[in-house]
């Protein structure tokens, strides 16, 4: 298997199970939560950056004006998304999340072939348009201008298209952007434990516990879409996406109890049948180089 397919895929499939993890800590504020998951994120990979002894290439990076915007942009576009996903998780609405992570692969294919000049072949069209359909279908069935389902679709989309962008390293790029997210989050994590709105520390170990644990489940499947964003097309990778939202609701109906209507089913049926024929066309594309080797 390609190795961009098998990080992707990887980082997906941890993705659509994630909300078992962020559901142990809904009886935080979301903001707390979040704050307190880029303070721990950065730590986390500071550390390994200092085991690497690679902050040269970090201070590379901050003096060169092109890679600083990118790296403020991406901070600043998944800081939103991490705070709409945990507020989402913890107010019930894991279905309306999974509904976004459904539509950002079709914003990835129109940014990648406005800005990336990307091309597709003719099964990948019906495939795309298939998904456009069943997405189209999915809004419609909602009966309300799903907000969060498009915050979640747009932010993370222009995040992939910074990530691919930048072309640096994931690790250090990933480092850079809780960066810059750490300092204004312990600013305001601070403020909190100030006026006694804290919600870590000894008291609470368990809350400590999963805070802390916040920078792995975080830092592990990002660090693996870095790396699949830079190997395979943001097409490819948007159509791969489609596991992560599969698995969000069916956590969201069997787990959580949410419900769904027949009209959103048909949707989702719709779109499942336009992954099938893009990783059918994919495999069938893969197999021919091999032969042709």
């Amino acid at each position: 298997m390609n190795r961009g397919i098998a990080m992707g895929m990887t980082a997906y499939l941890f993705w659509g199970f994630i909300p078992v993890f962020w559901k142990q800590l809904s009886h935080l504020s979301s903001m707390d939560v979040t704050g307190y998951r880029m303070v721990w994120t950065f730590l986390l990979l500071a550390f390994i950056q200092v085991a690497r002894r690679s902050w040269g290439d970090l201070r590379q990076m901050l003096s060169d004006r092109r890679q600083r915007r990118l790296q403020l942009t991406a901070a600043a576009l998944l800081s939103g998304n991490w705070l709409i996903f945990v507020w989402a998780i913890a107010n019930d609405r894991v279905v309306e999340a999974s509904l976004g992570y459904f539509m950002n692969p079709l914003v990835n294919v129109l940014l990648g072939a406005l800005f990336l000049g990307e091309t597709f072949r003719r099964v990948q069209k019906i495939s795309i348009g298939t998904a456009f359909i069943g997405v189209l279908w999915l809004t419609v069935a909602v009966g309300a201008i799903p907000v969060v389902s498009l915050s979640l679709a747009f932010t993370f989309a222009f995040y992939g298209l910074v990530k691919k962008m930048s072309g640096r390293p994931a690790l250090d790029t990933l480092t850079l952007e809780t960066m810059f997210m750490a300092v204004p989050a312990l600013g305001f994590l601070v403020w909190r434990a100030a006026t006694g709105h804290g919600v870590i520390g000894v008291s609470v170990p368990r809350d400590s516990a999963l805070l802390m644990a916040t920078a792995v489940v975080t830092a592990g499947p990002l660090l693996l879409f870095s790396g699949a964003a830079k190997r395979v097309t943001l097409a490819t990778l948007g159509m791969m996406q489609y596991s992560a939202p599969t698995t969000q609701l069916f956590l969201g109906v069997l787990v959580y109890g949410e419900t769904i209507n027949g009209g959103q089913l048909v949707g989702y049926l719709v779109v499942w049948v336009a992954v099938i024929l893009f990783a059918a066309d994919t495999v069938m594309v893969m197999r021919q180089k091999r032969l042709s080797v």
